[in-house]
């Protein structure tokens, strides 16, 4: 348990934080899957989480990357998923978002106000590199 971010409580405040892939369809809601989120310092600490009960498999791994890894699961043991929704502290993660859109995941998240993107991807193009020497 550190201070950290607390979705449930809306501020930094100690805790343990989960990642967590859940599924509703009409009155039908459960949990499918989560993971422990831990984070940097106490992985750079082994001897602090080996106290707390935390196996040595389970180590750093960013919030988006383990939701990743929760879909991946839950898609490999035959679950599809309709639509996916999450808040702005996985809607402003550009990773995760362009993870699931290269596997046809259809989503709608929350995103930071100050998130900028294209609507469309904009047109590239290329010179000819000139060295001025």
């Amino acid at each position: 348990m550190q201070r950290q971010y607390c979705g449930s409580v809306g501020k930094r405040d100690n805790g343990i934080v989960t990642v967590h892939l859940g599924y509703a369809a009409g009155e039908f809601h459960c949990l499918l899957d989560g993971e422990l989120y831990l984070p940097k310092s106490w992985d750079a600490l082994r001897c602090r989480s080996r106290e707390a009960g935390i196996p040595d498999e389970v180590v750093y791994c960013p919030k988006t990357h383990i939701a990743l890894e929760l879909y991946h699961r839950a898609v490999a043991n035959g679950v599809r998923l309709e639509w996916l929704t999450f808040d702005e502290g996985y809607g402003g993660k550009p990773e995760l978002l362009r993870g699931l859109e290269s596997r046809g995941q259809k989503c709608g998240a929350e995103i930071p106000r100050n998130f900028m993107a294209w609507i469309e991807p904009g047109q590239v193009t290329t010179r000819p590199f000139r060295c001025k020497g």
